[in-house]
């Protein structure tokens, strides 16, 4: 039997994660539900006072302002939600339209019918 390695940030993180602008969804424990987040320093920050979806977040004219805003409630550690004791990590979207590369509408409706 093989034993799972836990997962850490710093192993999922890229290089240039200090400079970056990394957002997600985590399930927060401490929120009592999804948040949409922007990574500072290692720490997830809550933006559900900004927007309470990542689509509605990635729809603002104000994304970059939105994202620099100093009011958010620090969440923990991202590696809080990477081993489960803050929360999870979700999906990275939530309400926007997914379109898959490789087959139109059209052609996946007449298979579907047929």
């Amino acid at each position: 039997m093989t034993s799972l390695q836990a997962l850490a940030a710093s192993g999922l993180l890229p290089d240039d994660a200090a400079s970056a602008t990394l957002v997600g969804r985590v399930w927060s424990d401490q929120q009592g539900g999804p948040c949409p987040f922007v990574l500072r320093d290692g720490h997830v920050f809550d933006l559900s006072n900004v927007s309470a979806t990542m689509s509605g977040l990635l729809e603002r004219d104000d994304l970059h302002a939105a994202l620099g805003a100093t009011d958010l409630t620090d969440l923990g550690p991202l590696d809080g939600f990477l081993n489960g004791g803050a929360g999870r990590l979700l999906a990275p979207v939530d309400l926007q339209a997914i379109k898959a590369a490789g087959v139109t509408f059209a052609d996946s409706m007449l298979e579907r019918v047929i």
